[in-house]
């Protein structure tokens, strides 16, 4: 099973609080597949899209984007504020 890359795009909305980053493979960077968002109790989220194709992604992936995400709330958070 190949490993996806993921890519990473900080997007903000002005219909929401704080911004949020949307996340990528490389067989699709215009749809992502995740979106990494701040609730409205300032904890993250992890949205997961629904998808015609099946994306696979390694324990790697998983951890870097769990550290973006870590990476991402206080930021996102000072955004908001």
């Amino acid at each position: 099973m190949k490993s996806s890359k993921v890519t990473f795009e900080w997007v903000g909305d002005i219909h929401y609080k704080y911004p949020y980053m949307c996340v990528y493979d490389d067989m699709d960077e215009i749809n992502p597949f995740m979106e990494i968002a701040i609730n409205e109790n300032k904890e993250i989220e992890f949205n997961i899209y629904k998808n015609q194709r099946q994306i696979n992604i390694s324990m790697t992936d998983i951890q870097l984007i769990i550290e973006k995400a870590k990476e991402f709330k206080p930021k996102a958070l000072a955004c908001g504020d």
